[in-house]
């Protein structure tokens, strides 16, 4: 019936709106409203007022399917084009606005603002009399619409699809913003749904989604990268007289043929930065992808549309700047990066007894480990159980491919990783590298992202990552970041020191069939990958007593300047080879039977390097710090030894026997490596071969391999529990980006929606709880979940599951909370879950009546409100709001407004209801303010007008229900001695942050809200915080610094100072009372408390950051469960925003990022080792940092 209604609207605006006179029908007269009534910003006009401002319909702008657009004055002034239910609920800087609409009997018209500038198709043709569009401003006009579009599909409640994105709904005004315009086709849907299916396919040819009859924020996306397309090619995104009809079957025929200059719009005749232009290209098309799980969130967008920008605006305000660093880049980049990890090249190793100079070392190994360019071509031998994959290898091209310099077989990654940017490194450096080397994927958003690799569980695998930064982003900013495998530290992946790339490897053995192998963000920075490879070792070799073994170094001891790698070791193992001017090479070109577990390849066995003093001993120093290590010396004698020739030596490691009398035998391999691990005392390690007595030759090593040992205290979560949470994120498609990597550790990255036991000791940890309430969930309970069998909590509330409550439930016998309530569910409970709900189950299906057995089920009381939910806020008489409230029955809380009541919206949907008192300190005109501002204003983190009555002396507002009260109820301690988190306070200062960056920067006229303070921040079942009571609340022009006000509004302790001496209104008052509030998060002390020596919280915390009494700072409830840095932000963005000088406050949108950074600090995970030391560093850091804070100046 909803869809029918639904449809049924769309027919009628379709028709409606093309502006003709109907014959009216009888309609009911309306009662006309008094002058004191609350006024929206949309205006109703009649027909008339129509008429007189278009000049009757005299100057016609356009015509679309709606019908024709004329132009118009309001008030004989401002210029409106005349062209409701969707534009009277959203509002953004970036949405084309709707000044008011006419619906007088027969005659319908929406009134919106004038764009001066037309729309984008208009510009790109050619057909404006103004220059060409530089490829700046065709950015700029990109990040708009997706900013407007972000804000429908994320912004918005509930979200919106627009269903009609193009060229010609982008309209510009006089300075080239653009708005997004025509909502005639768009729908909503509710947050966490994927998609919603619709009879109607609804858009315009070439922009609309191939996935048809689905409708998703993701259709947007497609339409929006269609857009992106025609603004850097300039083409029409249909054209008969192509070859390719289809501009993005278009762009990859020129693409595949290499011709990317004939992509490019010729206007703009080169005059741009090509990283910019490739970087929104492999956008496009990623946005433009066949697939919908394969385009970015519109948020994804507008982060990679601004590094498109910021590239172009580096070139143009640096461009000299870049030559240099470009050409500074390719000096170094001038060796292949194949041939080592990091560690070999910082590394003193097997020096003749002394210690080579490290930078000496380093450009001596660089030099020695070239890839030379005599490679030959190799045909691909036997792989099996080789993973080969090319991260970032574009859609485009052809995978697998065949790598011609070794034979290996890449795939592309798209199977194994959800998440992530295609990137390429610069075009000048590809010559460089390998195939496999020149592509990458890059991680902006999320913490931790997760390769998935299907294994054989207890084969032992040498894995190789591999990361090449190759300025592909055009920034020079080097990245670094952690890896993970499953829920282990592996290895920081530091590309700031090693810029030519770097590679990684460890040799493990994986408990289940299934391997993450996982990139974690540390700091700012964006992670990378190129590669990364997998390959089966022989199970009897590389076994230690206890934890991995990380590769450090594998040379072979040569003067030879080959890299040998596969297919001449079978493992494709990567040896770089290593000599010193003070050792004799020997040699032979006889093959060496190497046919040992280890399988060391011939070219490595068939050169050796001994003492050039054949007297000497052959020794080396190696620097370590203190790591336990195992070292692999492969030997082979290959020289053929005279009758009366010897060679035999000891070995010694640290001056202790570790083997005695070793004599290496003709053209035989044998592996020697220490059967413990041995440390380094003092950070040095010495390896010494001495000829023993009767041995006429000096020692000789062939090859060497030195691995460090890496711990993985972390057990896996038990491998059922990982098997069936993936089923079930399979089976109801349930796209969660955070849903990767182990599901329950480590605990910063438990999975959204669980909870789990074990994770801070030694047993595998096992999934307790699975909340997927609101996630959009269709069918019926699957089966599979009965597989988790130590679930103790099961939350399936608010979906829309059908069928019958299966009887499976009964059966998990740790279950002990069940939540079914508000689905589509039929039939009874089966009795054996009724027999478990007497013995102490709880189980909610209240809301599912038809689920109960007579008198089974609780039954709620229902009001017999009859309130239509419409996009615009509904009047209440004051009856229906005596009803819904049951009487006044229960109060939530009281303020200067009056009480706050707790009520139901048709008996169903909660609401609070807010009554202004008789002796409210507040009154009629902050009442009328609060209404208008909130029928005006539309986002996600701004608690929503449901309703308001104004009736006589009754005025009343009713709000959406917010179930966890306000933030200072939860900082004071009363609520069940429940402590908030410091990531749970932080997400809540992001959301806030968020709803006030909105009144800011995304209404228009921009809004003040003058009272932000914690009892205003209300939070809702999830802890999603939203920003409250507007009725101080003043709106003042984008571009305007101050407004003058005559009564200064606001609350004591959280008012900006320079606004109470100045009376000046600024957004900048905000961010003061904004860092009240954080220090309240910090501290949880009270913004003013009389019995403090400093009586205001600033003043307070200044007083102890001048003592270095940094701990006493910080809410004890805490109890130190924080990351330090992650709170030394915050608390100097906290100063920041409350210093005294408006001018030194940073703006909202700062606010917001850097809080995300704070809470991505807090997220991101490292070694226990790594915390420590960074948190003592840290420790000590915070007390040189006092002079910093901007408030302690």
């Amino acid at each position: 019936m909803k869809f029918v209604v639904l449809a049924a609207a769309i027919v009628i605006i379709l028709v409606v709106l093309i502006l003709s006179y109907i014959p009216p029908s009888p309609v009911s007269s309306t009662t006309s409203k008094s002058e004191d009534s609350i006024k929206t910003k949309r205006k109703k006009f009649t027909y008339s007022e129509v008429i007189e401002m278009t000049k009757n319909f005299q100057r016609a702008l356009g015509e679309g399917g709606f019908g024709i657009v004329y132009h118009g004055y309001l008030n004989g002034s401002e210029e409106v084009a005349v062209k409701v239910e969707l534009l009277l609920r959203v509002h953004h800087t970036n949405l084309v606005s709707l000044v008011g609409y006419c619906d007088e009997r027969g005659h319908l018209a929406l009134i919106y603002e004038y764009m001066s500038n037309v729309d984008l198709k208009h510009h790109l043709s050619g057909k404006h009399d103004v220059s060409i569009l530089k490829w700046s401003t065709r950015l700029r006009i990109a990040i708009d619409a997706a900013l407007g579009l972000e804000y429908l599909h994320i912004g918005c409640r509930p979200s919106m699809v627009h269903r009609d994105v193009k060229s010609t709904n982008i309209l510009l005004d006089e300075q080239f913003t653009a708005k997004i315009a025509d909502f005639g086709l768009s729908r909503s849907f509710q947050l966490g749904d994927e998609s919603h299916i619709s009879t109607v396919v609804a858009g315009t040819p070439g922009y609309l989604d191939p996935e048809t009859g689905r409708l998703a924020e993701m259709s947007d996306v497609y339409s929006f990268g269609i857009v992106l397309l025609e603004m850097m090619t300039n083409q029409r995104v249909i054209d008969q007289n192509r070859e390719k009809r289809h501009i993005v079957e278009w762009v990859a025929l020129v693409l595949n043929r290499g011709d990317i200059t004939k992509i490019m719009d010729p206007n703009l005749f080169g005059d741009y930065n090509s990283n910019s232009v490739w970087k929104a290209l492999e956008l496009a098309m990623s946005c433009a992808n066949p697939s919908s799980e394969k385009r970015p969130s519109m948020s994804q967008v507008i982060s990679v549309l601004k590094e498109c920008l910021t590239s172009e605006n580096l070139m143009r305000n640096k461009n000299q700047d870049h030559m240099d660093t470009d050409s500074s880049l390719e000096m170094t980049t001038s060796f292949d990066t194949e041939v080592v990890p990091h560690g070999l090249s910082t590394m003193s190793v097997l020096t003749l007894r002394t210690k080579v100079n490290m930078e000496s070392l380093k450009k001596l190994l660089l030099v020695a480990l070239i890839a030379t360019s005599a490679i030959h071509l190799v045909q691909a031998q036997d792989q099996e159980g080789f993973i080969s994959v090319d991260c970032g290898l574009s859609p485009n091209e052809v995978s697998p491919y065949i790598e011609p310099f070794t034979g290996l077989q890449f795939t592309t990654d798209t199977n194994f990783i959800q998440t992530g940017k295609i990137g390429r490194i610069q075009a000048s450096l590809e010559s460089r590298y390998r195939k496999s080397q020149t592509t990458l994927r890059y991680f902006p958003d999320g913490i931790r992202n997760c390769y998935n690799l299907t294994v054989n569980q207890g084969t032992n695998y040498l894995i190789r990552a591999r990361a090449i930064y190759g300025n592909y982003d055009g920034l020079n900013i080097y990245p670094k970041f952690d890896l993970y495998i499953g829920p282990n530290f592996w290895v920081t992946i530091d590309l700031v020191t090693y810029v030519n790339g770097t590679w990684e490897e460890i040799i493990y053995i994986p408990k289940s069939n299934m391997l993450d192998v996982c990139l974690v963000k540390t700091g700012t920075s964006t992670p990378l990958i190129s590669s990364l490879v997998l390959r089966p070792l022989a199970n009897a070799t590389y076994i230690t007593q206890s934890g991995w073994l990380k590769t450090y170094i594998r040379v072979y001891l040569s003067d030879s300047n080959d890299v040998i790698r596969y297919p001449d070791d079978v493992y494709d193992r990567i040896w770089g080879s290593y000599f010193l001017p003070t050792w004799k090479k020997i040699s032979t070109t006889l093959g060496v039977n190497s046919s040992s577990g280890f399988l060391p390849p011939q070219k490595a066995l068939m050169t050796a390097a001994t003492p050039a003093n054949a007297n000497a001993s052959l020794a080396g120093v190696l620097e370590f710090p203190n790591e336990k290590l195992y070292l692999y010396l492969h030997f082979s004698e290959i020289q053929v030894l005279k009758a009366n020739e010897s060679r035999e030596f000891e070995i010694f490691w640290n001056k202790k026997l570790v083997y005695n009398a070793y004599s290496p035998v003709y053209l035989q391999t044998k592996t020697i490596r220490n059967p413990s691990p041995v440390t380094c005392e003092g950070g040095e390690c010495i390896l010494e071969m001495i000829k023993t007595e009767r041995s006429t030759l000096p020692p000789l090593l062939n090859a060497v391999e030195v691995f460090t040992v890496v711990e993985f205290p972390q057990p896996e979560t038990d491998a059922s529990d990982v098997v069936a949470i993936k089923n079930i994120k399979a089976i109801y498609g349930l796209a969660r980006a955070t849903w990767q990597g182990d599901p329950c550790v480590p605990r910063q990255f438990l999975w959204n929606g669980l909870n789990c036991n074990n994770t801070e000791t030694s047993t595998p940890p096992r999934i307790t709880s699975l909340n997927l309430s609101s996630s959009g969930l269709t069918g019926s309970i699957s089966v599979v979940i009965q597989n988790l069998t130590h679930l103790e909590k099961l939350d399936l509330s608010n979906n829309n599951l059908t069928g019958e409550v299966p009887e499976f439930l009964a059966n998990m016998k740790l279950l002990l909370f069940i939540n079914l309530s508000k689905n589509n569910l039929n039939g009874l409970i089966p009795k054996a879950l009724r027999d478990r709900e007497n013995k102490g189950l709880k189980l909610i299906v209240d809301k599912n009546v038809d689920n109960c057995s007579s008198g089974s089920c609780t039954q709620k009381k229902k009001f017999p409100v009859v309130i239509v939910a419409l996009a615009v806020s509904s009047i209440v008489v004051i009856t229906v709001v005596m009803e819904m409230t049951n009487n006044f029955h229960r109060a939530l809380g009281e303020g200067g407004f009056g009480v706050v009541y707790h009520g139901y919206l048709n008996g169903s949907e909660e609401v609070a209801v807010k009554l202004l008192s008789k002796s409210s300190v507040q009154g009629y005109k902050e009442f009328k303010a609060e209404v208008e501002l909130l029928l005006r204003v539309h986002h996600i983190n701004l608690v929503s007008l449901v309703g308001y009555c104004d009736e006589s002396n009754h005025l009343a507002l009713i709000y959406e229900y917010m179930s966890n009260g306000d933030l200072k109820h939860h900082l004071s301690g009363k609520h069940n001695g429940f402590v908030l988190s410091w990531s749970t306070r932080v997400q809540i200062a992001v959301d806030a942050a968020l709803g006030l960056e909105y009144l800011h920067i995304g209404c228009r006229p921009s809004m003040v809200h003058r009272d932000v303070k914690s009892t205003n921040i209300l939070l809702g079942e999830q802890f999603t915080a939203k920003m409250a009571d507007f009725g101080l609340s003043r709106s003042f022009q984008i571009g305007d610094e101050s407004h003058i006000s005559t009564v200064v509004a606001g609350t004591p302790g959280y008012l900006d100072p320079e606004y109470y001496r100045t009376s000046r209104l600024a957004e900048k008052s905000d961010i003061y009372s904004f860092g009240i509030v954080l220090l309240e998060m910090i501290t949880s002390q009270h913004a003013i408390d009389r019995t403090r020596v400093k009586h205001h919280i600033t003043d307070w915390v200044v007083s102890l950051l001048s003592r270095g009494d940094i701990t006493r700072i910080i809410d004890p409830n805490l109890q130190g469960n924080y990351n330090s840095r992650s709170v030394w932000r915050a608390l100097e963005l906290a100063m920041s925003c409350a210093n005294p000088s408006s001018e030194k406050r940073p703006n909202m949108s700062q606010v917001v990022i850097d809080l995300k950074e704070c809470l991505t600090t807090e997220n991101s995970t490292r070694s226990e080792k790594d915390m420590s030391s960074h948190s003592s560093d840290i420790d000590r850091s915070m007390n040189f940092y006092t002079d910093v804070v901007p408030s302690a100046r």
